[in-house]
């Protein structure tokens, strides 16, 4: 996929409201630890899961944390969900 595509389609994923990195990185530990306890964390935070799918950088300590932590991640990476 071009880069112009992915710009593409980052920008049609983009919401009017959504979490920056500094903020995914304060919430991060939290979203986990909902996930570990088997809520639901797409429903319950769907800003933070949006960011998650399409920041690469996030998504690559969303993974590092769940792989410490001893669990799975249940969430594709972009690349996977296209």
């Amino acid at each position: 996929m071009s880069l112009f595509y992915k710009l593409l389609r980052m920008l049609a994923l983009t919401k009017e409201r959504e979490l920056t990195c500094s903020e995914v990185n304060e919430l991060l530990d939290y979203y986990v630890e909902l996930e570990q306890s088997g809520e639901n964390v797409k429903a319950l935070m769907p800003t933070m899961t949006q960011h998650l799918r399409i920041c690469p950088e996030c998504k690559e300590e969303y993974d590092a944390l769940k792989k410490i932590t001893g669990i799975e991640p249940i969430m594709a990476t972009a690349q996977e969900a296209s």
